[in-house]
């Protein structure tokens, strides 16, 4: 509220001038609490940084084919032909944007467990489920890991079998076991997808404690997507094909069935002149008019089908291959100690100038 006193124009707005020359000598008497402080949070930094174990990630960029003239080109190859196929919609069977998704489903990251993999430390091969089972990690991992296990402990769960059973394991059905599951869990957040909405790229990622395995998991990650995606793609072009290729054969057989049958009756009946035959025969060589026009659209039928598999089945071009990745991931730990250092003045600086005070109010029930 803005007051005038003694006549004069000067006007008290409200406003608090603060002197930054003030602070100085609140801080520089309490330097070393400030310090000592300081050094307590670096401490603790230095002690987070270090039970920590290190990270590696590796990464790859595919740009996929859209595939977006697949229908127009068979289509004018069936129209050349005299042929009306149905073709179905030119979008994508799977889009780009579920991909994410794709990967991260339990049915993919299964199928993960066991892939070979090799360490800088070793040439030789193991498993993936092995390399995480006896890779012993920091300290603060193994605190967690601890922690985790007393807990899943302590809630009653059932014993179920897991992947050895296969009587259940269908593709919309799979049975895995407690331990499997948390390993899966531990997997799909090591494993990462993104795809750029505006140029269609796939970025796929993985981050594990050992920059050669993180190269060789997302090297197999993005072939098996790559896979799964041309699996996907081509399911209903080969469920066609199987179609024609089985109608045409029947067509076939019935075609030379009654080819045989028209040939036969007219050797057998070269001299008739009944009616009665000549009708039979007119009719025996209808059969196998039509016999041939249901065989011929049908074998063009399977050879459209035959290429549409080809036209369907994506592309994949690899616009940055995987490296094995040269440093870990994060800040790292001088920087990680040096950054707690530098939180740690500025907690305690803040108690001295602000907190302090605010803390005596408190106290007094002045606030």
């Amino acid at each position: 509220m803005a007051t005038t006193q003694n006549g004069n124009n000067n006007v008290n707005t409200g406003k608090i001038d603060v002197d930054i020359w003030d602070f100085i000598p609140k801080l520089k008497n309490s330097f070393r609490f400030i310090l000592f402080f300081a050094l307590g949070f670096a401490v603790l930094g230095g002690i987070i940084a270090f039970g920590r174990e290190k990270t590696y990630r590796a990464e790859l960029v595919l740009s996929p084919e859209l595939g977006a003239s697949e229908e127009g080109s068979l289509s004018s190859i069936a129209d050349m032909v005299g042929l009306s196929f149905d073709f179905g919609s030119s979008s994508e069977a799977v889009n780009i944007m579920i991909y994410p998704n794709i990967v991260a489903s339990k049915s993919f990251l299964m199928r993960l467990i066991d892939i070979p993999v090799r360490t800088l430390e070793r040439t030789d091969t193991v498993s993936l489920r092995t390399f995480y089972k006896n890779k012993e990690g920091g300290w603060l991992d193994r605190l967690q890991q601890g922690i985790g296990r007393v807990l899943a402990s302590l809630k009653k769960k059932k014993n179920i079998e897991g992947l050895g059973n296969k009587e259940f394991d269908t593709e919309s059905f799979i049975l895995i076991s407690d331990k499997e599951d948390a390993f899966i869990g531990m997997l799909k957040n090591s494993i990462s997808v993104d795809v750029d909405d505006k140029t269609g790229l796939i970025i796929v990622s993985s981050t594990t404690p050992d920059p050669y395995v993180s190269a060789i998991l997302t090297d197999t990650v993005g072939k098996r997507l790559q896979s799964y995606i041309t699996r996907y793609r081509t399911t209903k072009a080969k469920l066609d094909y199987d179609y024609f290729d089985k109608m045409s054969d029947e067509a076939e057989t019935k075609y030379k069935n009654s080819l045989n049958a028209y040939a036969d009756n007219v050797d057998s009946n070269m001299q008739a002149i009944l009616q009665r035959v000549k009708g039979k025969q007119e009719k025996l060589e209808s059969d196998v008019a039509l016999a041939a026009q249901v065989y011929t659209q049908l074998k063009q039928k399977k050879e459209l089908a035959k290429a549409k598999i080809q036209e369907v089945k994506p592309a994949f071009v690899v616009i940055d291959p995987v490296s094995v990745p040269l440093k870990a991931t994060g800040i790292g730990r001088l920087f990680t100690i040096l950054l707690s250092f530098i939180m740690g003045g500025i907690l305690a600086s803040m108690w001295i100038l602000v907190g302090r005070e605010i803390w005596e109010r408190l106290k007094r029930g002045n606030v």
